[in-house]
């Protein structure tokens, strides 16, 4: 019942602003802040279809530029915390690489919704080849770039690292990341960052 309130509020206030005359740039400022407002209450109730609710405001925020990259992050985010893997692999199948910042993002979020499905159903050798594949491509996307400093380099390296971390454990990984320190030796400090919160991800 209170969640129904607080969704009529919600739509209410997003149709109210629209029939004002507000722009579409405002619109879907709104319906990116009704998402979050959802979220919250999500994160107070775990009511579910909050959940379902944010989806939908960021589906009315995705048409605009100003919000369309934010709002397919949280789509995402929400897909993997409903466990929805496989309508988030359609979803980011409609998208095209000039949505995330980097060409090889798009097929990695693909591959690592795929990857989760199939370790849910505990089709471990599946999972594995998923993300080995994945990890190869960013792999290359880095090789090819041949940054001079890790920083250059930074989210790909966070992207790989947090990849690896679906099928390697923290000894391998640990000795992944502290190898980066002799081909940079000037961001020791930037390097251990990326091992602490890899190792904080690791969940297996």
């Amino acid at each position: 019942m209170i969640y129904m309130k607080i969704l009529v509020i919600l739509f209410f206030t997003s149709y109210l602003l629209s029939c004002k005359g507000q722009s579409q740039k405002n619109n879907c400022e709104i319906n990116y802040g009704n998402a979050n407002a959802s979220l919250k209450y999500y994160s107070r109730t775990s009511n579910d279809n909050y959940l379902d609710s944010a989806q939908f405001f960021l589906d009315n925020a995705l048409v605009c530029s100003e919000t369309r990259e934010k709002s397919i992050r949280r789509k995402i985010e929400i897909f993997i915390m409903q466990r929805k893997y496989e309508p988030g692999v359609k979803f980011v199948t409609t998208l095209n690489n000039k949505d995330f910042d980097f060409t090889y993002q798009r097929q990695m979020i693909i591959d690592y919704l795929t990857g989760l499905h199939y370790g849910e159903i505990d089709d471990l050798n599946k999972k594995d080849s998923i993300f080995t594949k994945s990890i190869s491509e960013i792999q290359n996307y880095i090789e090819n770039q041949k940054g001079e400093t890790f920083l250059s380099d930074s989210v790909p390296y966070y992207d790989l690292y947090f990849t690896k971390s679906r099928i390697y454990d923290s000894v391998k990984i640990s000795k992944d990341i502290d190898s980066l320190k002799q081909k940079f030796p000037n961001d020791k400090d930037a390097i251990d960052r990326l091992k602490i919160i890899t190792l904080g991800n690791i969940d297996h």
